[in-house]
């Protein structure tokens, strides 16, 4: 929704759920390393019981992107907080320490509206993580059985070069578009010409790729100035104000200043009117002029 600062929106929802997302990341770069810091406003509604959620999430670093073997860590306190109840749950996750010490461990607490703790977290976000009765401090009680709520898919049988899961190869595949395809809008991103030439590993064309989406993208930036138009998001709108988090003061500290943006149905009454026999679309599009 945003290049310059950079501001990305999403939504996504089915029968169980509805996900929205608006994602104003900031950067810190240390010579060989970079810190993502995940600015935005998360929430996630259950449509069964009503319950709405939000969550603060860790920051994300990205090891030797200069020199050496590149590899993300994810460090520091995720916070997921049940709006309509307030119940919540508070992850530290460890960073990696030397010898590889620590290396993907998170462990923490959920703790009821009043602020008891109520269960134990822990293991490793690559691996499993369990639960398990705790003391009144929050520390995993002695003796107590584990229950595992969470644990990683197998990998793909065929290992690419980014290391992908099968949920990211699902999210970049033509299997998870509508009707194989067919059912979406020239704005899809899978159409892209230089994310088509990274998955098949062609760097070279993939930079050529990118170069020419963006002199499209200041070509129509020109255009519009010359024509006095404002920029507008395609799919989603700008919301003035949010107040649904006033009473957890954490949520509030990470979501201030924030523009928050709502999914206005557009897209999906658009792909609504494809017809059963549209053809996917021959190249991306999503220039206004």
């Amino acid at each position: 929704v945003s290049h310059h600062p950079p501001i990305a929106a999403g939504f996504a929802d089915n029968d169980k759920f509805a996900y929205e997302l608006v994602s104003a990341p900031k950067t810190k770069f240390y010579g060989n390393s970079l810190d993502v810091f995940p600015y935005g406003r998360t929430r996630i509604t259950l449509k069964r019981t009503g319950e709405v959620y939000a969550i603060v999430p860790p920051v994300s670093r990205a090891h030797n992107i200069i020199v050496g073997y590149t590899w993300v860590d994810t460090i520091g306190d995720l916070l997921v907080v049940n709006l309509t109840t307030g119940v919540y749950s508070a992850l530290h996750f460890q960073a990696s320490g030397w010898f590889s010490k620590g290396k993907y461990v998170v462990s923490g607490t959920v703790f009821s509206a009043d602020g008891e703790p109520k269960l134990a977290v822990g293991g490793k976000w690559t691996e499993s993580i369990s639960t398990m009765p705790c003391d009144k401090d929050g520390n995993p009680a002695k003796g107590a059985p584990e229950q595992k709520i969470w644990s990683t898919a197998p990998p793909p049988s065929k290992a690419d070069k980014y290391g992908f899961g099968n949920y990211t190869h699902r999210l970049n595949s033509w299997e998870s578009a509508p009707r194989g395809g067919a059912g979406v809008l020239p704005t899809d991103a899978r159409l892209r010409p230089d994310r088509s030439c990274l998955e098949l590993g062609e760097s070279k064309e993939a930079q050529s790729g990118k170069q020419e989406l963006e002199e499209k993208q200041r070509a129509e930036a020109k255009t519009r100035k010359e024509k006095g138009d404002s920029w507008a998001p395609k799919w989603f709108k700008s919301v003035e104000s949010v107040t649904d988090a006033d009473d957890f003061e954490d949520i509030k500290e990470f979501e201030e200043g924030i523009v928050a943006y709502t999914f206005t149905g557009d897209y999906k009454q658009r792909v609504a009117t494809l017809s059963a026999s549209s053809a996917k679309p021959e190249k991306f599009d999503p220039w206004q002029y």
